[in-house]
């Protein structure tokens, strides 16, 4: 089957040149994706996120390139977007981190699994987390416990504290991207 056949039965949403078009360019795009990613499930899920859109999107395809060209691009963005929704999966604290930092006390560094390695990991990750917030603004770290610990509405923090809704949320921003930084760091 020809390129130009392949994208006119594509156009047709055809479901099985769907199939014929994953048999063709599955492994190169699984190449392409495995130059941004290392685990073959990362790259398999770029794979469908690929061949998802070029169903979805084959009539944006013009022909005035060969489809490999069109099909590159694509997975090159994919794979970049897959890394950044990756790097802004929330980093998961325990409840006994919050409620430390909530009632402004050290931090307990036991974690609920005992194996020596999450002992250790979570100690240190405890140890940098205090450390960073030891050393906040008091004022960024009193916008942190009250948006983010008790809850409250980044309007009603802007009133209480006399600052713009949007100086409290650039505070904000640099509190988590630090805290956040923080955890992560090794």
């Amino acid at each position: 089957m020809t390129e130009e056949m392949l994208v006119e039965r594509l156009r047709m949403k055809d479901p099985e040149a769907v199939r014929e078009f994953y048999e063709v360019y599955g492994a190169r795009v699984r190449r392409v994706a495995r130059q941004f990613v290392t685990s073959e499930q990362d790259a398999e899920e770029i794979v469908q996120d690929v061949v998802w859109t070029v169903y979805r999107k084959v009539d944006a395809y013009k022909g005035t390139t060969q489809l490999w060209g069109w099909v590159y691009r694509i997975t090159q963005n994919a794979a970049r977007m897959h890394l950044r929704s990756a790097r802004r999966q929330p980093i998961p604290m325990e409840d006994s981190v919050v409620e430390a930092m909530m009632n402004e006390v050290e931090l307990d560094a036991t974690p609920v699994n005992p194996r020596p390695d999450h002992v250790v990991e979570h100690t240190m990750a405890v140890e940098r987390l205090n450390r960073r917030l030891a050393h906040l603004h008091p004022i960024n770290r009193a916008l942190f416990r009250e948006v983010d610990l008790h809850g409250s509405s980044i309007q009603d923090t802007a009133a209480s504290t006399g600052m713009t809704v949007s100086a409290v949320k650039a505070r904000l921003h640099r509190v988590r991207s630090a805290l956040r930084e923080a955890v992560i760091a090794g």
